[in-house]
């Protein structure tokens, strides 16, 4: 519905996708909330944690300028994908609950998420 207005830049765009993703999460999320009483129910899936992590810091990004924090946030990834057997939606889930640790005690800081190579990516 949003998506087709002409007048949305790129990165409106792209803030758009990322909530309307969020929206599907937090829906799977109360589902599985009003479901509890059945049990806890993962989907592990291969999941590339990268874009998980991205959409994250993007959020928070957008946050802290809206705030005026003086929290700067940087993603430096050495690879390009980060493949784990994982629920995404819970490990979504585990970035926002960092997300709310580093921004409740680390105002005036400079923040950086990323992947660097290890002995096991390159086989050595």
């Amino acid at each position: 519905m949003l998506s087709g207005i002409p007048e949305l830049n790129q990165e409106h765009r792209q803030l758009l996708d990322i909530v309307t993703r969020e929206s599907q999460r937090l829906n799977g999320i109360i589902t599985d909330f009003l479901a509890y009483s059945r049990g806890k129910q993962y989907r592990f899936e291969k999941a590339d944690l990268v874009p998980l992590l991205e959409d994250t810091l993007t959020l928070m990004r957008h946050r802290m300028t809206a705030e005026n924090a003086s929290i700067v946030i940087e993603s430096r990834f050495a690879v390009r994908e980060a493949w784990a057997l994982a629920d995404g939606d819970r490990i979504k889930q585990v970035f926002w609950k960092f997300r709310g640790e580093c921004g409740a005690r680390h105002a005036g800081r400079r923040h950086s998420a990323g992947r660097t190579r290890t002995p096991r990516d390159t086989g050595s």
